[in-house]
């Protein structure tokens, strides 16, 4: 009986393993970018939505402070501040600068209200008197403009605006 040695082994040639190398290589640079986008863009909505749950939150703290505040005074130091008599007697100070909101509770000091991620680059603050009536209750509009930045240099711009109506207690 002969053997027959069959040396038609079929296997890849080089060039088809360069090509095939160099197609996957290109594949996995496509898929790598579009992961890291995704991941970046992640990155800007939690950062985002953590600066954004702060301010909302700040102004919900300055509302309830000037609806049930006793007297607001907006004149006594600059254009960038309001001062609030509430309830118990307390004097409460928000102050507007470019690197946010502070509160001051009885000239204790002032302290940060919102994030450091928050830049301000304009607000406004106006007093809207309700007709002639003296006796009507005040509204208060707010307006802030700003950038936040995340640590990458990513950055978005918002603009909040909110109006307060005082509810002044009367009981005459």
């Amino acid at each position: 009986m002969k053997h027959r040695i069959n040396n038609k082994k079929r296997g890849f040639t080089m060039i088809e393993m360069l090509v095939s190398v160099a197609i996957f290589s290109i594949v996995i640079t496509i898929v790598m970018g579009t992961i890291v986008t995704i991941v970046d863009a992640s990155r800007k909505a939690r950062t985002m939505t953590e600066v954004m749950n702060n301010l909302n939150f700040s102004f919900e703290s300055m509302t309830r402070t000037l609806k049930t505040a006793k007297s607001i005074d907006f004149n006594r130091t600059n254009e960038n501040t309001i001062v609030a008599i509430d309830q118990n007697g307390k004097e409460i100070v928000y102050s507007f600068d470019f690197g946010g909101i502070t509160k001051n509770v009885d000239s204790r000091g002032a302290e940060s209200i919102t994030s450091e991620d928050l830049k301000l680059s304009s607000w406004k603050i106006q007093e809207f008197k309700s007709g002639v009536d003296s006796n009507r209750q005040p509204r208060i509009f707010f307006s802030v403009k700003g950038r936040v930045e995340t640590t990458r240099g990513i950055a978005s711009e918002f603009n909040l605006q909110s109006t307060v109506s005082q509810r002044q207690l009367n009981l005459d």
